[in-house]
């Protein structure tokens, strides 16, 4: 039993929407990964505080009175005003230091401050004192220099989701600061993911009391405003008031971009009633040295009479974002929140070679600009000879290897809770089959769940996009799995046991979206820490399906083994079996044999190409792939009959890690590598099916076991 001390609590994440999803698990249920805001101490800034993921959906303009936002509407009654009218003792000069208003216990730090010293409950603050009729920010008191001032959580969804503060604001005699911040955020509900709608800088305040302003859009059922002293320099404040419009016109909708080719891709957003006509940007974007985004605009307002729109003259592979304003009559909407295109043209896959009488053939395709890594994917198609049952997927995860090639030794009783990001089984009989969060273990996979409750992620085994559309959608998943029981502390802290369970989610591709959703989510709760064999109808899948199986609810390890995928076909009725996979590869080209059970089938490949992007907590990096769309499914050929029976199932295979080649040799078939130049640097004809081998320097090599050859880069 692993011990690890913390509350356990399902967390709730969303689907991460981009073209290579990561298929993070949406729970049906309103459970959320609370613990990692319940923190005490004193917190400033939204990011100096408990753990979580910020995402900035824009900037915005602080704008100072007189001068103001564009005209938006008509101004609404204020949903929170606040005139700091019960802090009553103090003054600005000698503010009050005895009178705590931050409560002894409060749930979330940024709402902590007692009742009855505001008008409305529900607000936070740090370093905030009273000073007769106003807020006194004392950020010369703290060790950053900052101190904050936060609002109730409020719910800005009419209206378009378009909400303003507005305050006044002054400093000490004698004293200037060019350091007030504003920020707005919607915190998800409370969830561990926030996004920034709008980060802005107050104009410089004075000792004189002036008028700001900050409009932001997007604005969701649990936001919030956060003012910010910042720069050790006190500032008061009052006056709060956060209020919505009846916009003269609406901002527009934008949907996802469509026909990518690189140089041109289509945009289009919902038509705005009334509207005229609209405006469209679309620019790149950079930080420059202060940290201010500059835009760089391949169009800028230009004038479209339609909801739709081709950009062309794009350079293939660039990252862009668009925008749009609704024009009607006088009136100009609000810029819509950029939209970013971060795409990569599908490639275009070459002819392959011919299938030769071992079942051996070399694919290729085109260099994408931009594209780092490729996706390849071969297909068998798979003739139901009779109708019943017929075994889709049948996978032993016996004889796995770890990423490098070398041989794994982790089980359950010699458990290693160092897993990988993310892992693509290649043993397998299906290629794409990838862990996240997990490991390959001997004779099994493993999944741990400390990175679902703790990491803010994943633990993952999904399965690569399948046609399930037969039988009405209905399909079997049998499975073995092994969950280990953990102790933590419930909500009331006492000790307590947690069994790792299994969840079990089907994504289906959604056109409307441009990628998956999760459309199933079933659990398998009674897991023990013993093998026991499992069965769950899956239903509502179609020809463009991924099955995922998550570890949840504690923090262990969740073991599964002989995984199975069953379907009712009719006879005559096709499977197209993706049995072979190369991921995340540098190369242009794919080697491949033909598996047995494959012998007689017609193949089928495509391929996509993949930007690579880097996330970081501080304490893991998370690497995430964005990828193209696939090529059109080109045939090879068909696969022969008799020789391609004597392939083994497990073919040969080469990697390079740390300067070290590994090399797997199941049938124990004699061993060269060469350099570029043609030099022989390593023989081995024993036998041995496992081989590591030091490479002399950097390069590429050429690795021939038996009749296949393998290129590898040091």
């Amino acid at each position: 039993m692993r011990i690890k001390f913390t509350l356990c609590a399902l967390l709730a994440a969303g689907l991460s929407a981009v073209a290579a999803p990561q298929f993070s698990l949406a729970s049906q249920v309103a459970d959320v990964n609370a613990d990692a805001m319940k923190k005490r101490g004193e917190i400033t800034s939204l990011t100096n505080g408990p753990k979580m993921t910020v995402r900035t959906v824009d900037q915005a303009t602080v704008y100072a009175g007189p001068q103001r936002a564009p005209e938006l509407g008509t101004e609404l009654e204020p949903i929170i005003f606040e005139d700091f009218s019960l802090l009553t003792t103090g003054s600005i000069e000698e503010p009050d230091y005895n009178t705590n208003v931050i409560a002894s216990e409060y749930e979330y730090p940024w709402w902590n401050m007692k009742d009855g010293y505001t008008l409305q409950p529900g607000w936070g603050s740090n370093f905030m004192y009273p000073a007769g009729g106003c807020a006194y920010l004392d950020a010369a008191a703290t060790k950053e220099g900052e101190a904050r001032i936060s609002s109730p959580i409020l719910d800005g969804r009419a209206n378009g989701g378009v909400c303003t503060l507005r305050f006044d604001a002054r400093t000490l005699e004698g004293s200037i600061s060019d350091f007030l911040l504003v920020q707005v955020a919607e915190t998800n509900n409370y969830g561990p993911n926030w996004d920034i709608l709008a980060d802005g800088v107050c104009p410089t305040i004075t000792e004189e009391w002036q008028t700001f302003e900050i409009t932001a859009q997007g604005v969701g059922p649990t936001s919030f405003f956060h003012i910010i002293a910042a720069g050790g320099i006190p500032v008061i404040i009052d006056n709060i008031s956060i209020f919505q419009y009846d916009l003269y016109v609406d901002i527009p909708e934008l949907n996802k971009h469509t026909n990518y080719t690189g140089e041109t891709f289509d945009i289009s957003w919902e038509a705005v009633e009334g509207a005229d006509s609209y405006l469209v940007n679309v620019f790149q974007q950079a930080q420059d040295m202060t940290g201010q985004i500059i835009r760089t605009y391949l169009y800028e307002n230009e004038p479209v009479a339609d909801n739709k729109w081709t950009v062309v003259d794009a350079i293939s592979g660039e990252i862009y974002y668009y925008t749009v304003r609704a024009i009607k009559g006088e009136h100009v909407s609000l810029e819509s929140t950029p939209v970013e295109i971060n795409d990569l043209e599908a490639p275009e896959m070459f002819a392959a070679s011919e299938i030769d009488e071992d079942g051996y053939y070399v694919a290729s395709w085109n260099d994408v600009p931009s594209a780092v890594v490729y996706n390849y994917r071969a297909y068998a198609d798979r003739v139901a000879t009779e109708d019943g049952a017929m075994v889709l997927t049948n996978e032993s995860l016996d004889g796995l290897s770890e990423a490098d090639g070398s041989e794994v030794t982790r089980t359950i009783e010699n458990p290693d809770y160092m897993v990988y990001d993310e892992y693509y089984i290649t043993e397998g009989n299906q290629g794409g089959w990838k862990l996240r969060n997990g490991a390959p273990c001997v004779g099994y996979v493993v999944l741990d769940a400390w990175h679902y409750i703790n990491g803010n992620g994943d633990a993952a085994l999904l399965s690569p996009e399948l046609d399930l559309s037969k039988n009405g959608g209905e399909v079997k998943l049998n499975v073995s799995l092994w969950g280990e029981l953990t102790e933590g502390y419930d909500w009331n802290d006492n000790l307590c046991e947690f069994q790792t369970e299994c969840a079990v989610a089907l994504f289906t591709w959604d056109e409307t979206l441009g990628d998956y959703s999760q459309t199933d989510l079933q659990y398998i709760s009674n897991v023990e820490e013993a093998w026991n064999n499992y069965e769950v109808t899956i239903k509502g899948c179609t020809d463009r399906s991924i099955i995922g199986l998550f570890a949840v609810r504690a923090e262990g390890n969740l073991y599964i083994d002989n995984l199975k995928l069953t379907q009712e076909y009719k006879a005559g009725e096709i499977f197209r079996d993706p049995f072979f996979a190369k991921m995340l590869s540098v190369d242009t080209e794919a080697e491949v044999t033909i598996p047995a059970r494959c012998a007689g089938s017609e193949i089928w490949h495509h391929v996509a190409a993949g930007k690579v992007s880097y996330e970081s907590d501080g304490v893991n990096t998370t690497m995430n792939v964005l990828e193209s769309k696939y090529s059109e499914l080109v045939k090879v050929g068909t696969a022969p009959l008799s020789s391609v029976e004597n392939v083994s199932l497990v073919n040969a295979t080469a990697r390079v890690a740390n300067g070290t080649l590994y090399i797997a040799n199941p049938a124990g078939e004699a061993v060269n590598v060469y350099d570029l130049a043609g030099k022989l640097v390593y023989t081995n004809a024993t036998g041995s099916q496992q081989l590591n081998v030091v490479l002399p320097a950097n390069g590429v090599y050429m690795v021939k076991v038996g009749n296949k050859t393998i290129k590898v880069i040091r």
